[in-house]
C-alpha cells in the first residue's frame, strides 16, 4: 500500500493537507488521530496521559506500517498490552466508552469557553489565528504582530 504521512503537531493542518493530498495523488486518505480518539474516547492529550507515546507509536506502526485494522477493538487491545498496558481494562474501558463524557466535557470548552471552531487555532492574548497556515512566514509575521501588541 502506498502512503503519504504527515508528521506534526496537533492542529497544525495535517489534516487539510493530507486530504488535498488524498484527491491530488488518489490515495486514501486516513487520520489516524481522529480514528483512535473515536475508538478510545479519549482526547489524545489523554492517550498520551493515560498510555504513553509507546501506545501511540504502537497504532501507528500497526496501521502504517503492517497494515493492521486500528478499528477492530482486539488489535487495539493486543497493542495495549504490547506496551505493557492491562488489556481488560484497556477492552473494558473501548466497550464501555468510559472516557467519552471527557472528550465530550473537553470538546465543549474549547467550543463555548475559548470560541474554537477549527484546527488550528492559535490564541495570544486577544490576538487569535484560525486555519491553515500556509506557510512559516505568514505564521512568523502573526507572532511579529502579537509581539507588537497591535
Amino acid at each position: 500500500m502506498n502512503h503519504v504521512v504527515l508528521i506534526g503537531f496537533m492542529g497544525s493542518g495535517k489534516t487539510r493537507v493530507g486530504k488535498r493530498l488524498s484527491k491530488d495523488l488518489g490515495l486514501p486518505f486516513t487520520d489516524l488521530e481522529k480514528m483512535i480518539i473515536s475508538k478510545t474516547n479519549l482526547s489524545m492529550r489523554e492517550v498520551f496521559e493515560r498510555f504513553g507515546e509507546p501506545f501511540y507509536r504502537a497504532v501507528f506502526r500497526a496501521y502504517f506500517v503492517e497494515e493492521r485494522d486500528i478499528g477492530d477493538p482486539a488489535v487495539l487491545t493486543e497493542l495495549a498490552e504490547g506496551c505493557g498496558l492491562p488489556g481488560e481494562d484497556f477492552r473494558t474501558a473501548l466497550e464501555t466508552g468510559a472516557y467519552a463524557e471527557t472528550v465530550r466535557r473537553e470538546s465543549c470548552l474549547s467550543r463555548e469557553a475559548l470560541g474554537i471552531r477549527m484546527v488550528p487555532t492559535i490564541l495570544a492574548g486577544d490576538k487569535r489565528l484560525e486555519g491553515f497556515v500556509p506557510d512559516l512566514d505568514a505564521l512568523r509575521a502573526w507572532l511579529d504582530e502579537v509581539r507588537r501588541g497591535a
